[in-house]
């Protein structure tokens, strides 16, 4: 498949160069493959740190083979980690299936991009999918990001989520036409599309809009993405109270600090509580993957690990009430970076199932790999940090009969 895009190639060059590597080391890169050429969805990640790199993949798009995206937010795990805050984005879809004019979609992130300037003093960027969403994007002050500097994932998230959060609620009262939408809104997401490149389903061009709506040609693109940078988020104004975005990631780099050292403290307590209760009870069957687990909370794929580990070992291996299990297990999941609010729900319905359905844990880490668990939950997405597990408690791997679900 032949494209405009190809007389471009140095414009995009410069793009990538202003836009994807600005200000870093080096992103976490994403190709999603066409179906109409494979039929592969999603191929593996690759850390690039130059546009040489990254080239390949640009011209591969350009023949329809499929999108390009790149790392933007901070993630607690993995190769999307991020080294400090840079901008915020924004990412307004809607629900597959649902029959929706793609320009609609532009012109409420168009709205959301001109309230966000008023209030923040910034220029965003928006960013058209090529399929039917649209993504925007604003940079952050200088201070904030020497602020925030090599801090530790989980922080960076906690921070990020936080402002974005903070943002995002006060616009959403000055534009409650969002709601019009029934399944969009200004979504968190980790990755974002790269421009000029093309949408892996539609095979459209992702590209960027300027204030009215209109497509901006790669020629002209750099000078959009350099207004972003140059009129970074400093300060916001949301309604009566004027916040300074370095003095408040401050605050919040203490708060969750505080609070970590607080959930800390309380889960070590009660893991000393668990494992002496444990010991007493001669008869209660051991399972030291799930204790280790409860000793070393992961960052990643904890909500899984709650349902089918976790709840069904302290609930039915340990003896504990529904109350007392809940509370251990919100603990936990809060000091893995989870949100309270959220990990207390998953820990609720987890352990209402597990006691209602009388479930056994794995005792092995490799059976959440293996058909059942791994279908059900798809444990494929965690298969580093279960293999690691495995490996530092000394299993071995073998397949394993899925006996609970």
């Amino acid at each position: 498949m032949s494209s405009p895009l190809k007389s471009s190639k140095s414009f995009i060059e410069d793009i990538i160069t202003h836009y994807v590597f600005t200000g870093w080391t080096g992103r976490s890169i994403l190709f999603v493959e066409s179906p109409y050429f494979k039929g592969v969805e999603k191929t593996g990640q690759v850390y690039m740190t130059t546009v040489e790199e990254l080239m390949p993949l640009v011209l591969e798009s350009w023949q329809g083979h499929g999108s390009i995206r790149f790392s933007i937010n901070p993630r607690y795990q993995g190769i999307n980690n991020v080294w400090y805050l840079e901008r915020l984005m924004w990412d307004f879809d809607v629900g597959e299936g649902m029959n929706i004019n793609p320009r609609l979609i532009i012109n409420v992130a168009l709205q959301y991009a001109a309230r966000l300037s008023t209030i923040c003093g910034v220029k965003p960027i928006v960013v058209f999918s090529g399929g039917k969403g649209a993504h925007v994007i604003a940079f952050l002050s200088q201070d904030v990001q020497s602020i925030t500097q090599d801090k530790p994932q989980g922080m960076l998230e906690y921070i990020h989520r936080s402002l974005y959060m903070e943002v995002t609620n006060y616009l959403r009262t000055l534009l409650p036409g969002l709601s019009v939408l029934e399944d969009s809104g200004a979504n968190y997401k980790v990755l974002t599309k790269l421009p000029y490149t093309r949408h892996e389903k539609t095979l459209s061009e992702t590209y960027i809009v300027d204030s009215d709506g209109y497509y901006v040609p790669p020629i002209d693109a750099v000078k959009y993405i350099d207004e972003a940078i140059e009129h970074p988020a400093v300060e916001c104004t949301l309604g009566t109270a004027t916040i300074n975005l370095a003095e408040y990631v401050k605050e919040l780099m203490s708060i969750y600090e505080e609070e970590r050292k607080k959930v800390q403290e309380e889960v070590e307590e009660r893991v000393k509580e668990v494992v002496e209760e444990q010991r007493r009870a001669p008869g209660t069957r051991k399972n030291k993957f799930a204790e280790y687990l409860l000793q070393n909370p992961p960052n990643d794929c904890k909500k899984r690990l709650i349902i089918v580990v976790l709840a069904p070992y302290l609930v039915n291996e340990q003896g504990m009430s529904d109350e007392e299990a809940i509370e251990v297990l919100t603990q936990w999941c809060v000091k893995g970076g989870g949100r309270q609010n959220e990990c207390r729900t998953v820990s609720r319905n987890a352990v209402k199932n597990a006691r209602k359905k009388q479930l056994n844990p794995p005792h092995n880490p490799y059976s959440l790999l293996y058909k059942g668990w791994n279908k059900a939950f798809n444990f494929e997405e965690c298969k580093d940090l279960i293999r690691g597990m495995a490996t530092l408690l000394g299993y071995t791997e073998e397949k394993v009969v899925r006996k609970n679900y």
